[in-house]
């Protein structure tokens, strides 16, 4: 298998399939601190649009991802040339994010074939020996039916879909918080702004972006089910799973924040918005709700 990836990293080197505008995109909008995983990956794996056979065989898809060939296809709406669009472009106005939770789930099949099971470091040597040793075992005993290499596979991509969509969530639950409308990109005055301006707070206070919970995200993404070959699969079914759930959803968080640095809880998420452009919209917005309520009062 290192010979194959060897060899097609060339190849797909030379043909510039890649993914960087994907997850740089993905990175400015969950306000990831690395992409240096995915920047490694674009070497690997060759990107396509979907064939006509692609297309009757999965209509409706996304993104597949094929382990013989490291290959994904994609929707051809979703590639400029021959790399997959900013995630920004691919989420839209609108605000789309299947598409990117799909794409990064995608993406993940990816890692596991090129970086993971061959271990190019400690933390992809960890995540295959808990593995072999403990998630193995425990896949054959509890889902017989099933490849565990496979459920394996689709465990670890539907964490990432969840990963996508809890911080898509969690984005959006400041901006709410803080006012701000991101469909329009436009500000609103919320209960809690309002009460600051009738409690006379300074324009200091009024402007500083709100979002101070301090409970750790590490334990909100948790994947119940998982489909695998058409089936899903209820991973709280399996008697005395959640221990051994709970130390799979710590390895699959630090390897994400090893390669993808999330921020790990609200307070660490509101300290990067601060700078970005939303940041200075709310921040302009609020100069002028103060202004305003004083000119008035």
């Amino acid at each position: 298998m290192k010979t194959f990836i060897l060899l097609l990293a060339v190849s797909t080197s030379a043909l510039a399939n890649n993914v960087a505008p994907f997850i740089e995109g993905l990175k400015a909008d969950l306000l990831l601190s690395k992409t240096s995983r995915a920047q490694e990956l674009h070497h690997h794996v060759r990107i396509r649009p979907f064939g006509p056979l692609g297309q009757v065989m999965s209509p409706d898809a996304v993104a597949t991802y094929n382990g013989n060939l490291n290959l994904i296809n994609l929707d051809k709406a979703l590639l400029n040339g021959s790399s997959i669009k900013d995630a920004c472009e691919i989420r839209g106005p609108q605000y789309a994010t299947y598409k990117n939770s799909t794409i990064f789930h995608e993406l993940g099949h990816a890692e596991i074939d090129v970086f993971i099971e061959e271990k190019e470091t400690t933390i992809d040597e960890e995540l295959v020996s808990f593995y072999e040793s403990t998630l193995k075992p425990f896949y054959k005993k509890n889902f017989p039916g099933f490849n565990p290499h496979t459920v394996f596979h689709e465990h670890f991509s539907y964490y990432r879909s969840d990963f996508v969509d809890f911080f898509y969530n969690e984005v959006d639950k400041i901006f709410m918080l803080n006012g701000y409308n991101k469909m329009k990109n436009s500000c609103f005055l919320t209960a809690q702004l309002k009460k600051q301006l009738a409690e006379g707070v300074s324009l200091e206070e009024f402007v500083g972006l709100l979002g101070n919970a301090q409970e750790a995200f590490q334990t909100e993404i948790a994947p119940q089910y998982v489909f695998v070959k058409g089936k899903d699969i209820d991973l709280f079914k399996a008697p005395n799973h959640e221990s051994i759930l709970k130390e799979t959803y710590r390895l699959f968080w630090n390897y994400h924040l090893n390669f993808y640095g999330q921020a790990y809880n609200q307070k660490e998420l509101v300290k990067r918005l601060s700078g970005t452009t939303v940041a200075r919209t709310i921040e302009a917005c609020r100069k002028k709700f103060w202004q305003d309520f004083h000119v008035s009062n």
